[in-house]
């Protein structure tokens, strides 16, 4: 029987002035016992593990609740409470709205930038984190809280992503997104990291990270001289990996990637290699990068923020160029800083909308079922 369990909250924290009232409304908590059942199902979809699924809730500031839409995914588990960097969650742990404002407030003021007018009010603290559940390996679960500040120094870049988990004892840890992605190359984590391989793989070159300085860009073509390393603890025999500076080509560059005359972290796969001529007339190599095939059950899409109930996914597409080109129309005025940053490969789970209405399905687009 599905059991809604409701948790009187404490008087609200107040930031900046603004916040829901002096008496906080009660929150109906994520059930962990129906969105474990939810996991083992979408694990079997995609051939992982439940314990790789994880849920986002976006909680309403008005109401202190979870708004009405929620996504999944089962192919990031390191955004799981329980993920073994640098600590795992206790089981059962909760937060409350005001955990979520308070741990805003901190993170923000970590990033050691300017605050921005209207930073901590409530509506964008709610537009920036969300309630993140999780389950350990028994499906015993946890909740995580994810800040994530989209504008600033790096658009959308995982540096901006803020992690707070609840350890054994109360303590609570914080870490950033990019050192738990880093982690998964650790040895202890080497059954992890297999899942995600598998998760993304394709029948066609696995995933590399391109990084390096921008030397031109022709329209979706990226000039970089730069190294092609293996993403995720790869092999190092992987078609496409440059280990010294090579002039390498880039093909539907992410804007994420990109910073004032260098390219890091973009993550593509190989494509072709030929021959050239430098301008000094000799003859080198040149490496050609852009998206990765599709593999079963997976689409592309993209995102406008911010997240929760405001999100929009744009998808399913069949073809990278489609969704790229619809991305680029939807990145205009405003909307430029709202919009994600690339295309994504995500697998029919990751589509998965409640009663929010934000999946957005371009004309043509391939069925879900």
């Amino acid at each position: 029987m599905r059991r809604t369990l409701i948790l009187a909250l404490a008087l609200a924290l107040v930031l900046g002035g603004l916040g829901p009232s002096a008496a906080q409304t009660a929150r109906a908590l994520p059930d962990f016992d129906g969105l474990w059942d939810e996991a083992k199902r979408w694990a079997v979809e995609t051939g992982t593990v439940p314990e790789d699924c994880v849920f986002d809730f976006q909680i309403d500031p008005k109401t202190n609740a979870p708004r009405d839409g929620r996504a999944v995914t089962c192919d990031e588990p390191y955004r799981s409470p329980f993920y073994p960097y640098p600590e795992p969650s206790r089981p059962g742990v909760r937060f409350t709205a005001d955990d979520i404002r308070s741990y805003a407030r901190d993170f923000e003021n970590a990033t050691r930038r300017p605050p921005r007018p209207g930073g901590t009010s409530d509506e964008a603290i709610c537009e920036a984190c969300r309630l993140i559940v999780g389950f350990a390996a028994d499906g015993r679960g946890a909740e995580a809280i994810e800040c994530h500040w989209r504008d600033g120094g790096v658009l959308g870049q995982r540096a901006n992503a803020g992690y707070l988990v609840e350890k054994e004892g109360g303590r609570r840890v914080t870490s950033r997104l990019h050192d738990r992605v880093a982690h998964l190359k650790d040895r202890a984590m080497r059954e992890i990291s297999e899942r995600v391989a598998r998760a993304v793989r394709t029948d066609g070159p696995s995933e590399l990270q391109i990084e390096g300085k921008v030397i031109g860009r022709d329209g979706e073509r990226l000039m970089i001289r730069g190294k092609a390393r293996p993403a995720f603890g790869g092999s190092s025999a992987e078609p496409g990996v440059v280990t010294s500076e090579s002039d390498l080509v880039v093909e539907y560059p992410s804007d994420d990637a990109l910073r004032p005359g260098y390219y890091f972290a973009g993550e593509h796969c190989f494509k072709d290699k030929r021959e050239k001529l430098n301008s000094a007339g000799l003859a080198v190599t040149e490496w050609t990068y852009g998206p990765c095939a599709l593999g079963s059950e997976q689409y592309w899409m993209f995102e406008q923020y911010p997240p929760g109930r405001k999100t929009l996914v744009h998808g399913p597409y069949a073809e990278y160029g489609q969704c790229e080109r619809d991305r680029r129309q939807t990145k205009t005025g405003k909307a430029i800083a709202s919009v994600g940053g690339h295309c994504e490969r995500k697998a029919k789970a990751s589509f998965r909308m409640t009663n929010d209405g934000t999946l957005v399905a371009p004309k043509d687009a391939p069925p879900l079922k």
